[in-house]
């Protein structure tokens, strides 16, 4: 392969990844057809519920979002701890993890991660305590 005729050296630096970073700045949309309890209000007046890998939290009155994205794969459940600001959220993939994460913070809590032949958590719930969390898994 020849370089063209008016090419004449690359740019210094030209092979090197750039120094970009990209920002979630809005999700649009609601997958709300094939699942179910992925929608509640908090005790704040905010709505949270995930779409793809995102956890989100949207705040009616301000028309903000914020976001937890430490999910790899599309998240398939999702269940609020009785203190009303937690949130548990379990997903698809080969080692799949849930999270236990603070939805006002959005920083996480605690993650669990399957192990064999799991390759989706169905389900996840806590207690009417808040004291346990189940979580189902499946292939």
């Amino acid at each position: 392969m020849k370089p063209p005729s008016s090419f004449k050296r690359a740019a210094k630096g030209a092979n090197l990844a750039p120094s970009v970073e990209l920002h979630l700045e809005w999700v649009h949309g609601y997958k709300g057809d094939s699942t179910k309890n992925n929608l509640r209000y908090l005790d704040d007046g905010n709505l949270a519920y995930y779409i793809a890998a995102v956890g989100v939290v949207y705040n009616p009155d301000m028309h903000t979002q914020k976001f937890f994205q430490m999910h790899t794969d599309d998240i398939t459940c999702m269940d609020f701890h009785p203190d009303g600001v937690k949130c548990a959220t379990g997903e698809n993939g080969k080692k799949p993890k849930a999270f236990l994460w603070d939805t006002q913070t959005m920083k996480m809590v605690h993650q669990f991660v399957g192990h064999g032949i799991v390759e989706t958590i169905i389900a996840i719930a806590f207690s009417p305590s808040g004291k346990h969390l189940a979580l189902v898994a499946g292939n």
